[in-house]
């Protein structure tokens, strides 16, 4: 199947995407991304690496380009990343990687997308943390193209899926039949949809 299927989700919606192993997991999905772009979405991005060191502060960091809220629009931009507000003052060096990754998701949330895309939170995140901020994120009417390798942690979430591989997808799967997917297997542990 061909991504001509594949739609990105609309606002308040999750779609998760099990990418296979051949591009990077955003690169994968160029083809969506580039429609959804076209048809005016605007479109954030939080790659799952991020910068491992900088000398600025977090929020200073996260300043540049952009002004970050104040008052009651601060506390509803913190509401699904409490534990940011008592570190963003902190040196980016002293961060952990799921501290630097929850502040890229709020730096992607000054821009106001409407769609966002999360690179495999659970590289960063522990897998309840990952959930919890989907529901989050979805629940404030933030459209998720949420990519993850986590087979159990996408079941969990009990969503439809999508598996994508070398300029194929093939979806949606619902959850109970993704757990049964050979391919889906496959994809999770390094192979690709068509068996090598």
């Amino acid at each position: 199947m061909s991504f001509e299927a594949f739609m990105p989700p609309p606002p308040g919606n999750v779609t998760a995407v099990l990418p296979g192993p051949g591009a990077a997991p955003v690169e994968a999905l160029s083809p969506v991304l580039a429609d959804a772009r076209a048809g005016g979405r605007r479109i954030a991005v939080v790659r799952a690496s991020v910068p491992a060191t900088c000398r600025l502060t977090a929020a200073a960091g996260m300043r540049a380009g952009a002004t970050l809220p104040t008052g009651a629009e601060r506390e509803a931009w913190l509401r699904p990343l409490p534990e940011l507000a008592a570190r963003l003052e902190r040196p980016w060096s002293e961060l952990g990687q799921g501290e630097r990754y929850l502040l890229t998701v709020a730096r992607a949330r000054l821009d106001a997308p409407d769609l966002l895309v999360l690179e495999l939170p659970s590289s960063r995140l522990p897998g309840p943390r990952v959930l919890q901020l989907i529901q989050d994120l979805a629940s404030e009417g933030m459209g998720l193209l949420w990519i993850e390798r986590r087979l159990r942690l996408i079941a969990a979430f009990e969503i439809d899926a999508w598996l994508v591989d070398d300029g194929e997808a093939l979806g949606p799967l619902p959850a109970p039949m993704l757990l049964e997917d050979e391919r889906a297997w496959r994809l999770c542990f390094g192979g690709t949809l068509n068996g090598s």
